[in-house]
């Protein structure tokens, strides 16, 4: 399993549990019902604390989607 394939089954792993609902896709959106602020910060800081790093405040606002997330955090695991 290539490393971005690695890091989209763990985020989309910790969005099923934070979630609680089966998010199997990168397309999924913000606009999600039990996606709100709130879940968003308990998915910052599962996923700083599986991928051992932190993002900035810059980052945090452009979370508005799977996809975007995932390439952000690939894109820091290149540097």
């Amino acid at each position: 399993m290539s490393n971005e394939k690695s890091i989209e089954q763990k985020v989309l792993d910790i969005f099923s549990t934070i979630l609680k609902k089966n998010v199997t896709t990168k397309d999924t959106k913000l606009s999600l019902n039990n996606w709100d602020s709130l879940k968003n910060i308990e998915l910052i800081f599962a996923l700083e604390d599986e991928l051992d790093f932190e993002f900035t405040e810059a980052e945090i606002e452009k979370f508005n989607d799977v996809e975007g997330i995932i390439k952000l955090i690939c894109e820091k695991n290149a540097t």
